[in-house]
């Protein structure tokens, strides 16, 4: 049987900076985040963090392409927007697609930023991401 899991983070993380790297072609691309004495943490009320669970999934579903209705979705909790970051990167390495989820609430997180508070897996078995998102507990 093949799930989805969601992982939504119960801190919001703005002004992450970004770590490039670069391949042989010359061609540089985003490695990674980090933090810096910038960022700003934004505890998500649960309302918001469901709704950021819901759009990871619909993000994931609407690129899959596949009949839902059968898919059981697991929702689990990371700490904060970085532990995301570090999940994203796991589950890359691992070969498992990951559909991440910026939200732009000017309200919530400050104009015009972009800030990473969920991710879908496409459908997997357990076993594809036993040791990456184990250690993660059921979000409530």
């Amino acid at each position: 049987m093949k799930l989805s899991y969601v992982v939504v983070a119960k801190v919001a993380q703005t002004d992450l900076a970004e770590v490039l790297s670069g391949n042989k072609r010359g061609i540089r691309f985003v490695e990674t985040y980090t933090t810096t004495k910038d960022t700003n943490h934004i505890i998500q009320p649960s309302g918001r963090q469901i709704a950021q669970a819901c759009h990871a999934t619909a993000a994931m579903e609407n690129s899959v392409l596949l009949d839902s209705s059968s898919l059981t979705r697991i929702v689990l909790q990371a700490r904060d927007s970085m532990e995301l970051v570090h999940v994203h990167r796991l589950l890359s390495k691992a070969g498992v697609k990951s559909y991440r989820f910026w939200d732009t609430n000017d309200n919530a997180y400050g104009e015009g930023k972009a800030v990473l508070t969920a991710l879908a897996t496409e459908p997997v078995t357990k076993q594809k991401v036993q040791g990456i998102l184990d250690y993660l507990p059921l979000w409530f």
